[in-house]
């Protein structure tokens, strides 16, 4: 990967963590209506900290990021099956 497929994979990244945050947030106060949107999005950002970010630096470093993709989709895949099941139960 050249320095200009890095830095577009790294804001595809960063877009997707942006999603799946706001994702989780606006689920999260659905659910916790007395929660407020900054401790929930703290709570959220702290989260995807370690997953993201691991990558990023792997990106960085010039490390194998594998498995720390993986990471990142299978994230992904459990919220995308957790949601299908809740949508499930509702109907």
């Amino acid at each position: 990967m050249n320095a200009e497929e890095e830095m577009i994979f790294i804001e595809l990244l960063f877009a997707h963590r942006h999603l799946w945050m706001t994702f989780q947030e606006y689920r999260y106060l659905q659910e916790h209506p007395e929660m407020d949107w900054e401790t929930t999005h703290r709570i959220f950002h702290e989260e995807s900290d370690e997953v993201y970010n691991s990558l990023a630096d792997a990106l960085r470093e010039r490390q194998p990021i594998r498995d720390k993709l993986r990471t990142v989709l299978l994230q992904s895949h459990l919220t995308e099956v957790e949601v299908r099941d809740q949508m499930k139960k509702a109907h």
